[in-house]
Order: C-alpha cells, then sequence, then structure tokens
C-alpha cells in the first residue's frame, strides 16, 4: 500500500512526483515573494538612510553658513570698532602735539617779552588737609542715590573679550544645532 491509497506504483509515483513538484512551485513562490519584500525592504530603509543623510548635511551646512556669517558680522565689527579707536587716537594725538606746541610758543614769547615775573611753584601738599576736611560734607550734599541694586545686573557690566563672546556664541551654535536635530528626527524640519 502506497500513500496514494490503492494506485498502482506508477500511478502512485505519477501522484508523488505531482505534488512534489507542486511543493517545491509553492516553496518558491513564497520565496520569491518572502525575497522581494526583503529587497523593498531595504530599498525603502534605504531610502530613510538616504533622506536622513540630506536633512542632516543639509542641516551641518546651515549651521556653517550661520557660523560663517556670524564671524564675518563680529569681525566687521571688530574692524571698524579698531578703525574708530585709531582714528580718535590719531586725532587725540594730533590735539595734544598742538597743545604741546601753543605752550611751548606761549612759553618763549613769555620768556622773549620779559613781561612780569613768572610764579613760582608752591608745594602742592600745603593746605591739603584743611582743603580735604570739608570734602566729604560737600560731596554728601550734592549726591544722592536713588533705586536698587541688582547684583544680576552688576555681572554684566563688564564688557567682556573676545573669549567670553566666543564661547557664548559657540553654546548658542550648539544649542540650536541640538534644536534643529530634534526637530529632523520628529520631522518637524523642512527646507525649502
Amino acid at each position: 500500500m502506497n500513500l496514494f491509497g490503492d494506485l498502482p506504483d506508477e500511478q502512485a509515483a505519477a501522484a508523488q512526483q505531482t505534488a512534489d513538484q507542486d511543493f517545491a512551485d509553492t516553496a518558491a513562490g513564497i520565496e520569491q515573494r518572502r525575497s522581494g519584500a526583503l529587497t523593498e525592504r531595504e530599498q525603502r530603509r534605504q531610502s530613510e538612510r538616504s533622506q536622513s543623510a540630506a536633512v542632516n548635511e543639509a542641516t551641518l551646512a546651515e549651521i556653517g553658513k550661520q557660523f560663517d556669517e556670524a564671524q564675518a558680522a563680529l569681525d566687521s565689527a571688530t574692524d571698524s570698532r579698531v578703525a574708530e579707536t585709531k582714528k580718535a587716537l590719531a586725532e587725540a594725538r594730533k590735539q595734544l602735539d598742538e597743545a604741546i606746541a601753543a605752550a611751548r610758543a606761549k612759553r618763549e614769547a613769555a620768556d622773549a617779552g620779559g613781561g612780569p615775573p613768572r610764579r613760582k611753584i608752591k608745594d602742592p601738599l600745603d593746605g591739603l588737609e584743611d582743603r580735604l576736611a570739608g570734602l566729604g560734607d560737600l560731596v554728601a550734599k550734592k549726591i544722592s542715590v536713588t533705586g536698587t541694586f541688582n547684583p544680576l545686573a552688576a555681572q554684566g557690566l563688564g564688557a567682556g573679550d573676545a573669549d567670553e563672546r566666543t564661547a557664548r556664541a559657540t553654546e548658542q551654535t550648539a544649542k540650536h544645532t541640538k534644536r534643529l536635530a530634534d526637530a529632523a528626527v520628529t520631522g518637524g524640519l523642512t527646507f525649502a
């Protein structure tokens, strides 16, 4: 007796061969669908990775562009302030030179004119204690202070040097980069 009941061996072998062929065809179809699904899923993942990489590159490019713009603006502002300071210094030196020349000319004119005798220099400390004795009361009468003191505001009185400004700009850049990365991860970031 065989698997197919009372069929003769030849018919049973043919039936077995047909069943094996059907099984092989079905298994091949399943494997083909599975392989196709895997390929499609891998293509989708690759596409998502490519999109994520593009968003990342665009984000980094934008951050770099903003940093370069901020650095250029800072350099420009610093250069203009240095130029203004140099100009003011040159003007002050010119005025000093003019004042020295005018004083020299007046002294030479006074020496040449033989006018009244020149005053003798007194000791500047003579009578200093007497003059300073009432200074505190006089200042107290003329000055009054109103308002409150805020120690946090006093901290901002220091202008800060370039290192501090650079550190603050770096911290802000990192904070904004994190916000952009978070937005990119959640899908809330779009570029036009």
